[in-house]
């Protein structure tokens, strides 16, 4: 998978999307024990994708953390300004 396509994800989509590898790999993974399947060099792809969502999910939940952040600190310093003001008049 692309890292453009799963950086346009949202994360409610990133999550669904890693459940559905999740289960697909651990498929593929009893496919490759049981003789199936015999091209483990998939699996190790599959995980490098698993990976890759699940760096997405922690860099967006990170990002909302900071911007919740930033806001609320500009908030307070909002209403320091404002009790600034009113002790001023």
């Amino acid at each position: 998978m692309r890292i453009e396509k799963i950086k346009a994800m949202s994360i409610v989509e990133l999550q669904k999307e890693f459940t559905e590898r999740k289960t697909k790999l651990n498929t593929y993974l009893l496919d490759i024990k049981s003789g199936k399947e015999k091209n483990t060099a998939k699996a190790k792809e599959m995980k490098k994708d698993i990976a890759r969502i699940l760096t997405i999910i922690n860099l967006k939940t990170m990002a909302g953390e900071v911007a919740a952040a930033v806001a609320a600190q500009a908030e307070s310093a909002t209403k320091t300004v404002k009790a600034d003001t009113v002790e001023i008049k």
